[in-house]
Formats: structure tokens, sequence, C-alpha cells
């Protein structure tokens, strides 16, 4: 009976506690911009304490990259792939900062497509480390990207569908990595020359 009334009364007292204290919403515009300078160099140790253990990297609607070490893979592909990010317009809501964003990479310098945009990038931030991040691209960029894509695939996959397995999964998804990052930048290559793109050194 006692211990009955015991376990109730710490039920209560763990119900009853208050939360913990939001961060300021300059701390974690701070945190956010230390995030988007260390990704931007590419700078693994720098980003590494940034992002939580257990952090959820949500790609679209039905992908999900959970842990550093998939963080990590997605660095390294970022790495290869010489990816930009800069976020603007920033708005904080408890420990979330959304803002809209653009992203420049070599995948879009090759195929001529210009920085794409994602209206709302929404990363939740916990004791200063990054532990959920989403982006929804702009209906205009994913029509653009997803154009471009499709008959790419349908080249790379009749010139060299090996060279497409170290980067594509059998789901469509990609095998992030610096390797498979590259293996799809040179496909990205011959693909520009066949359509007549001249292709710079990157």
């Amino acid at each position: 009976m006692h211990l009955v009334l015991l376990a109730t009364l710490v039920v209560a007292m763990a119900s009853a506690a208050p939360a913990p204290p939001a961060s300021a919403p300059a701390d974690l515009l701070a945190s956010l911009k230390a995030y988007e300078a260390a990704a931007n160099r590419h700078d693994w140790p720098a980003v590494r304490p940034l992002i939580a253990e257990n952090a959820v990297i949500e790609l679209g609607d039905d992908l999900s990259l959970v842990g550093r070490e998939h963080a990590r893979a997605l660095h390294d592909w970022e790495r290869a792939m010489a990816t930009e990010t800069r976020y603007s317009d920033c708005t904080v809501s408890g420990e979330a900062v959304t803002c809209r964003a653009t992203e420049q990479n070599d995948f879009l310098r090759l195929s001529g497509l210009g920085p794409i945009e994602y209206t709302a990038s929404t990363i939740t931030f916990e004791k200063g480390q990054v532990a959920r991040m989403r982006a929804t691209l702009s209906e205009h960029s994913a029509e653009v990207v997803t154009r471009y894509m499709q008959p790419f695939l349908e080249w790379a996959n009749t010139v060299e569908p090996k060279g497409v397995e170290t980067f594509l999964k059998p789901d469509g998804s990609f095998a992030f990595g610096f390797d498979s990052a590259m293996a799809f930048k040179r496909l990205l290559r011959l693909y520009a020359l066949t359509r007549g793109g001249g292709v710079r050194a990157l």
C-alpha cells in the first residue's frame, strides 16, 4: 500500500516538474550560424559537436537519416559536391529555428540549373546541438531538379548501370558518401558533354 502511494507521489512530482527553460532566440540563431559556417567550410571536426548523437535529418517525405554517423556520410557527400547552403529570414519558435534557404552545389553547376530554394528549413536544437532538420524544397526547384534528373538517370542506366549503383540505392535514394558523390559527378560531366554543354573542371 505504501509502495503504491509512494509511486503515485513520484509520478505526480515528475509530471509537475517545470519544463527546462527554452533557449534564448539569440542563442539559437547563434547556434544556427555556427552550424552554417562549419558545414559550408566542410569542416567535419567543427560540425560533429554541433550534431546530436541521435539527430534526425529528414530528406523529403519518406527518407530520414538517423544518427551522427549518417550525418557524417551526408556531410562527406556535400563536401564532394562543394555544397553551400545559406539561411535567411529566420524565425524562432521554442527550440526550433525556421528559415528560408538557398543551396548551390556541383550538381546544380554541372546541370546549369542554378541555386535551388527551400521555402522552409527547420532546425530543432537540444542543448545547443542540432537534433532534427527538415527542409521543404520549393515547388519550382523540385520541378526543375526532377525534370533534369529523369533523363539523366535514363541515360546513365543505359550507358553505365554499374556506375549508377555506386550512388543510387535500389529504392531510388542516394547512397551518401564522398566516393559515391564523386561517381555521381563523373557521370554528370559525361552527360553534360553529350548534351553539347561545355564543362569546366569542378
